[in-house]
Formats: C-alpha cells, structure tokens, sequence
C-alpha cells in the first residue's frame, strides 16, 4: 500500500542452496534430472516478498565436474550485472585455490543509482517522449503477426526458427557496420524498421528496444549492481526508397 514501489537491502541473507551428488547416474540419467529440474525451478517461480530474489544448485556429475544453477529475479540484476558478478566470483575462487587474499574495491551502491533517478526532471522528459510520439497510438502493427491495440501481448508463436549465420555473412554484417560506423544493433533496428514499414504499408514506424539504462553521468554505473534496463520506443522514418544504410 505505498505511493511508490520500494527495494528493501538486508544487512544479511541466507542464499538457498541445493547440493547433491549426480556420480551414481549415467550422463543420460543425469541430463534427464538436470533438465526435469530446471523446468520444476522455473515454475518455481521468485516471491518477490521473501529475501533473497535468488537461489543456487550444484550438482555433482563426475569427479571433477558439477552443474550449477543460478536462478534470480529481473528485479535485483540485469544481464550486464552477470558479468561483473561471475568475474568478481572467479577471481574470488583463483585467489583462495593459490591461498592469497584478494582486496575488492567496494562497488558503488545501487542506491546512488535510484537517487540519479530521483533528480531527473520528469516534466521535461515526459515532453520530450510527447514531442517524439507525437500522432502515434500504437506500436506498428504487422497483420497476422503483431497486435495494434496497446498493451495487448502477442499470442505465442505457433514456431520459433532459427537461422544460424555462416563465418562469411557474420563477417560481412561486421563490415557492413563498421563501413557505416554503427554497431551490429542498430544495423538490425534499422533491417527491422524497414521490415516493419513494408509488411504494415506504413512509412512511419515505431517498435521498442531495451537500452542498459546506466548514465554516463553517474561516475560508477558501470560496475554497479542492480536493475538498469529500460525498454524504450524507437521511431524511424523510412521513405518509400530508404535503404538499410
């Protein structure tokens, strides 16, 4: 019952951790209860009410080989944050194998990161968003594929493919990119915004992307700990005779 949603830090946790011994199973009994469990973790679930929003597993498979599951909610870490944690962690676990201490400079606090937040000016931003949407109702609808009616979610599909590039064509979408000076990413938001324009018949469009969300005028972010990533509108104008480039 707040006005607002609040993130509550313990002094403390205690981590849930499953551990147990797989050696007496063959490889395929073991990736069948690997597998199995995995699913039953994910139905599982996170309650966002009882501390901590994570939890471990490790299985032992052989004598020198174990599986580990590392299960979290998107409110406490972002996929940048996953980086930053398993460096830390395997610098942590070589400095004990070789029996040295190893000194860790204290990150900046994710707190440092919602009061950033709290000075922003939200009038201007709201104006700015105002300003760039201006005549849009909705994100560009594909017929058959993709809703026109706001915040309602697209049905599942009824199949996922997968493409997988060659060496050749991934370095040429590199090249591409680099000749044009843009990264990979933008080089398909601008593919998908002219897929967009052509299969809706409009040359106006506007989807969404997830950006990391941490400032460059925060001196820290980037080795901060927390959720930063914000999904935001893009809109593109694609005349009739635009290329990708």
């Amino acid at each position: 019952d707040l006005e607002r949603p609040v993130q509550v830090v313990h002094d403390g946790v205690a981590v849930p951790w499953v551990d147990d011994d797989w050696r007496g199973l063959s490889e395929e009994a073991q990736r069948a209860r690997w597998d199995a469990w995995l699913q039953e973790d994910l139905a599982r679930g996170v309650d966002v009410g009882v501390a901590p929003l994570l939890r471990l597993a490790l299985f032992r498979v052989a004598d020198s080989e174990y599986l580990c599951a590392w299960s979290h909610h998107h409110l406490v870490l972002d996929g940048w944050c996953l980086g930053l944690i398993l460096d830390e962690l395997f610098a942590q676990y070589e400095a004990r194998r070789v029996g040295r201490t190893r000194h860790e400079h204290p990150a900046r606090p994710y707190g440092e990161f919602v009061a950033w937040l709290r000075r922003q000016d939200r009038e201007a931003l709201s104006r700015y968003w105002r300003e760039s949407l201006a005549g849009m109702e909705a994100p560009t609808a594909v017929p058959g594929i993709l809703p026109a009616t706001v915040g309602q979610p697209p049905a599942r599909p009824d199949r996922i493919e997968r493409c997988a590039l060659s060496d050749a064509e991934t370095h040429a979408l590199k090249a591409t990119a680099a000749a044009h000076r843009v990264t990979i990413g933008t080089l398909v938001q601008g593919a998908w915004a002219l897929v967009l324009a052509r299969r809706s018949g409009s040359d106006d469009v506007v989807f969404g992307t997830t950006v990391s969300g941490r400032p460059p005028d925060l001196p820290g972010a980037d080795a901060m700990l927390g959720l930063f990533i914000n999904t935001v509108p893009v809109r593109v104008s694609v005349p009739e005779d635009m290329t990708a480039a």
